[in-house]
């Protein structure tokens, strides 16, 4: 799912206001970034020019880790350190209930 949360962030450490960007955007098209809905690739460029940016400075892809697969797990991958080699390495997990978000992880992952 696309966020603009970056955009108002932006936005706001430029002391400028949404309102703003109304001299490249509708009303609508306002509107829908503040709801994190779906926007043309053309307004993106036309924020990007009057902001001079690039769409990473105001938009990020953000994994939604809710939503279960067929069997109602949810998948989380972890970036660990192989105590053995040192090695960076990614590993998954399978739960069904995403409480652990924000806790120490006691669990063990596999590769």
């Amino acid at each position: 799912m696309i966020k603009y949360y970056k955009l108002f962030d932006l936005l706001n450490r430029r002391e400028m206001k949404k309102t703003d960007l109304l001299q490249v955007i509708s009303k609508g098209t306002l509107s829908k970034l503040s709801k994190g809905g779906i926007i043309q690739t053309d307004v993106i460029q036309k924020i990007c020019d009057f902001l001079n940016c690039q769409p990473g400075d105001i938009m990020e892809n953000v994994f939604d880790e809710t939503k279960p697969d067929k069997d109602g797990n949810i998948w989380y991958s972890k970036e660990l350190r192989d105590e053995n080699t040192g090695e960076d390495i990614v590993a998954t997990r399978k739960t069904k209930s995403p409480c652990h978000r924000g806790e120490q992880d006691t669990d063990t992952f596999t590769r």
